[in-house]
């Protein structure tokens, strides 16, 4: 029996294709040199959350790497909710334009005649194409004081949201060019919830959770229990790890509002590649760079767009709210996705040059094209900062100076964020002689920088 069940495998196997076990060999090897850039990301402290690579329908990769709850050591899993941030407009975009198709809707209708309650005479002119690519000329959250240190915590209805946005002071005309603004995309989910006569979120869910098979995604309510649900923290410098605090669902409904996981936005890329969601004009128009963003990129409708070297049309967004970070990067001509999700922000990690969501996502896409990436460092200042907290500057000099020769080879020592360092012992905790000390060692280290002897005096 063993014997004969033995021959049959042995058949089955040498009737495959070669040119299919080369190319499971090949899928093979770029799993595993994803998965060790993905980890080695992790073990840097540069990664914290859940990746997906695909092409087309095939999974290369799908991993969780850190912590869902650092408070009880609950590990992610690669079905965790995560908050995606600005990657929820893209879902808004295609609402809007499907009552668009449906005939329900104009690119060049006035928001004043969508949202009555909009104020002044700019709502004759703001249409949904300038809310749409961000030339509206409304700002962004920072433009209304104190919107992001305790307004976004306070519920707004609906009436109250569009008369705070319509009284901002504007940044430029409509039109004026790129100004980014998910407040645009707010009045956008107002609007179809108008139209439609019901919640943006039922709005969503009938027209692409469900068609996109996305069974995992809604417009998030954290009063509501979530299964598998992702805390948020901020990460610092100083101090170190913290609960992210809350934004009442009202304030992010259509530009940054919804909970979702790695395998339901590969679902919904997979539904628009398909035209489930959007006929083929309209997904081509929604991906066209229609605005340059002035960073070599384009913005369509809810995407950036760019063009890879290979001369590929590339559409992406980054991601960012309280506690999460997130990146999707989908390349339609050859169908390869890369999805990033994260349940730390940090100003650190987002804005640091060497190693964040973006530098991962391009780490990957050169495996997949076949090329070599350098295996990531970890940051010397990172590793000593827990130090400068416990035991003060003078301890955290020690210990950096003892890692300059011995872990050279895998750690980073960056001069701004030794400088970070120092400032976050001065201003957050105001230990001054701490702080001294940091910035003195960065000063012996950076001689020649005007920026450490600037910060020094």
């Amino acid at each position: 029996m063993r014997r004969s069940a033995a021959v049959v495998l042995l058949i089955a196997f040498s009737l495959l294709p070669r040119g299919s076990l080369a190319g499971s060999h090949a899928i093979d090897a770029e799993s595993d040199r994803v998965r060790s850039l993905v980890e080695a990301y992790a073990s840097t402290g540069h990664f914290h959350g859940c990746a997906l690579v695909a092409r087309g329908d095939g999974v290369i990769y799908r991993g969780a790497l850190g912590l869902a709850q650092r408070e009880w050591k609950i590990p992610l899993t690669p079905d965790t909710r995560f908050m995606i941030g600005s990657l929820s407009k893209a879902f808004t975009a295609t609402v809007v334009l499907q009552l668009i198709e449906e005939g329900r809707l104009s690119l060049d209708t006035p928001i004043s005649d969508l949202l009555p309650g909009f104020p002044g005479e700019a709502g004759k002119r703001i249409t949904v194409r300038h809310l749409l690519t961000h030339t509206s000329g409304l700002g962004n959250h920072d433009r209304i004081p104190g919107f992001e240190s305790s307004l976004e915590r306070v519920p707004h209805g609906r009436a109250e949201m569009i008369e705070m946005i319509g009284a901002m002071e504007p940044v430029s005309e409509p039109g004026g060019g790129f100004t980014y603004s998910s407040f645009g995309y707010d009045l956008l989910a107002f609007a179809c919830e108008r139209l439609e006569g019901r919640p943006f979120a039922e709005v969503l869910e009938e027209r692409i959770f469900g068609p996109a098979g996305m069974r995992d995604t809604r417009l998030d309510d954290f009063r509501r229990l979530e299964s598998r649900r992702a805390y948020g923290y901020e990460y610092d410098l100083v101090p170190g790890f913290e609960n992210a605090s809350l934004v009442d669902p009202s304030n992010v409904v259509g530009g940054g509002g919804l909970l979702s996981t790695v395998d339901d936005l590969h679902r919904w890329v997979r539904a628009l590649s398909a035209g489930r969601l959007l006929p083929a004009s309209r997904l081509s128009e929604m991906g066209r760079p229609l605005v340059g963003t002035g960073e070599g990129a384009g913005y369509g409708y809810g995407w950036f767009v760019s063009t890879s070297e290979g001369g590929e049309t590339e559409l992406w967004h980054p991601g960012s709210t309280n506690g999460f970070t997130s990146f999707i990067y989908w390349t339609p001509g050859n169908d390869e996705i890369e999805i990033l999700l994260s349940n730390v922000r940090s100003h650190l990690l987002w804005g640091n040059r060497r190693y964040k969501l973006a530098t991962l996502r391009d780490g990957i896409r050169s495996i997949l094209a076949g090329g070599s990436v350098p295996t990531p460092k970890g940051s010397a200042v990172m590793a000593v900062s827990p130090v400068a907290v416990r035991s003060g500057g003078r301890a955290a000099v020690a210990a950096y100076r003892r890692l300059s020769p011995e872990r050279e080879q895998e750690l980073y020592f960056d001069e701004l964020e030794l400088n970070a360092l120092g400032l976050h012992l001065l201003f957050k905790q105001g230990r001054v002689d701490d702080a001294l000390e940091v910035l003195t060692l960065n000063v012996e280290e950076h001689p020649r920088s005007y920026n450490v002897h600037d910060t020094l005096g």
